[in-house]
């Protein structure tokens, strides 16, 4: 099995889901400090709507999600695409040099 060859301790994957939460704690505020636009809707168990920018300048990027990780990751890497020269996308410019 694929878990086998890299194993993984509970202690690690407490670390890694921490530092996850944390990156996704800092998204949203960084987000609004930019001025980067974005709305988040949901509705009972149908998951989450997201969409980037705001009703008078557009949505360049939109997209569905299960959980509020994958909402926040989201933003971060379509904010990234579509607004490559904000302070935002300064920082969270993945270390390969992409926006996802």
């Amino acid at each position: 099995m694929a878990h086998d060859i890299f194993p993984i301790t509970e202690v690690e994957a407490e670390r890694v889901r921490k530092k996850c939460l944390s990156d996704a704690a800092s998204v949203i505020p960084d987000l609004y400090t930019s001025e980067i636009n974005f709305e988040v809707s949901t509705f009972f168990d149908g998951g989450y709507t997201w969409r980037l920018g705001d009703s008078f300048n557009g949505h360049p990027a939109e997209g569905e999600a299960a959980t509020w990780l994958e909402v926040v990751e989201a933003l971060r890497a379509a904010a990234c695409e579509h607004f490559p020269d904000s302070v935002f996308a300064s920082q969270y410019v993945r270390a390969t040099g992409g926006g996802s």
